[in-house]
């Protein structure tokens, strides 16, 4: 078979059901990933209460560093919402979690996508201050 035939050719349902395949156990992967991110969050915030509770809540360190943890916990959420989303539909809830973090959690780009799509976001916010100004 020639390259220029190649080029023209469509792919095979065995390609289509394996890449499909492929698409949702990676997607269950990040899940399970996730899942894993949010107890270790869980369990942050629940040391960070109990040393609030000692010091009588009079560390503002502490509620600092929670009120980190609490926007991280959201982002987790966030995430796994979008993941469960991409388990049957993965083109809809990758839009599920862009459209959180272009709308609601600019900061979470930075810190939760990955860096392929990031550079995407980057081009999306110069336009949108350009619409802005």
């Amino acid at each position: 078979m020639h390259q220029s035939e190649a080029v023209g050719k469509q792919p095979s349902t065995w390609e289509a059901v394996f890449s499909a395949c492929c698409a949702r156990v990676f997607f269950l992967l990040l899940l399970v990933l996730d899942a894993l991110w949010f107890a270790v969050l869980l369990g942050k915030m629940a040391f960070y209460a109990v040393l609030q509770l000692v010091f009588f809540g009079s560390s503002v360190l502490l509620y600092r560093k929670m009120r980190k943890v609490w926007v991280s916990i959201k982002r987790s959420l966030i995430c796994a919402l979008a993941l469960v989303v991409a388990l049957f539909s993965p083109a809809f809830g990758i839009m599920i979690g862009c459209t959180y973090f272009l709308m609601y959690d600019k900061q979470g780009v930075e810190e939760v996508v990955p860096s392929s799509i990031r550079e995407q976001f980057k081009d999306v916010f110069v336009e949108m201050k350009k619409i802005d100004n």
